[in-house]
């Protein structure tokens, strides 16, 4: 591959994935899916904004406050990421209050449990492979990366627990977060392990991932709703006696 091949590739995988969540955003609002996934229609729009805002700062502001900048959005990313789960959990439970509450809680320590084993991880990353003294910024981002990849898998396992099946849109977007997710740890690892003259490629990997998930959206986002067949009133009494489940478990 060319020189230039090569740098049309990188401004491809780069730039039309972020141009594609405005379609997708779209499609949402005209579904009216931004009222049942309110995080992540907030979600596609920030990812958005912080494109423009890398896309146009580093010709204009010093490379320190630049850093600072793609720091904060990395931060923003992670903490609308751990919402937007929370989203799909309680996406599983419907209008059911109890059950509702009882897995926010149920999630909030899961979580917390993922992202200290997480930083355990990436801390012994940090400590075998880098200055001990050393903990990038960043890499305490790969460690909620972590959390995700874990919650992200729970998400289908609880859909299982419970019985009920994913509607389309929590399954494309779970799918999205995971691909986005998974491939940005494998990446990490092979940062860490290997080493190659130009990591660059690596970086295209997460890029191209990353595309692969808003394909996934805008396909899910295009897909017409299926009339489900089943007896509500059935569904409704298992969700009930699950929510009591976890009420006397909480006691």
């Amino acid at each position: 591959m060319s020189y230039q091949h090569f740098i049309w590739l990188y401004r491809y995988l780069w730039i039309t994935p972020h141009v594609l969540l405005l379609p997708v955003a779209a499609l949402m609002f005209r579904k009216k899916l931004h009222k049942q996934y309110p995080v992540f229609f907030s979600y596609l729009v920030f990812e958005f904004v912080e494109f423009c805002a890398v896309f146009i700062l580093p010709r204009r502001v010093p490379l320190s406050f630049y850093v600072k900048v793609d720091f904060f959005f990395r931060i923003g990313d992670a903490a609308l990421s751990f919402a937007i789960i929370q989203e799909l959990f309680a996406a599983g439970v419907g209008q059911l209050d109890p059950m509702r509450n009882q897995t926010v809680r149920l999630l909030r320590w899961v979580t917390l449990a993922l992202v200290l084993l997480g930083s355990l991880c990436i801390w012994g990353l940090c400590y075998s492979r880098l200055n001990p003294a050393a903990f990038p910024d960043y890499w305490s981002i790969e460690a909620l990366r972590v959390a995700q990849c874990g919650l992200l898998f729970l998400v289908f396992l609880w859909h299982r627990f419970l019985g009920v099946r994913m509607p389309p849109s929590s399954f494309g977007i779970a799918m999205g977060m995971a691909l986005i997710t998974s491939v940005d740890l494998l990446v990490l690892a092979f940062k860490t392990f290997i080493v190659v003259p130009n990591g660059v490629w690596f970086d295209m990997l997460n890029m191209a991932a990353y595309h692969a998930a808003v394909l996934v959206w805008l396909y899910f986002a295009l897909a017409r709703k299926k009339n489900l067949s089943f007896d509500s009133s059935a569904l409704l009494a298992q969700l009930r006696e699950h929510a009591a489940e976890l009420e006397r478990s909480a006691r």
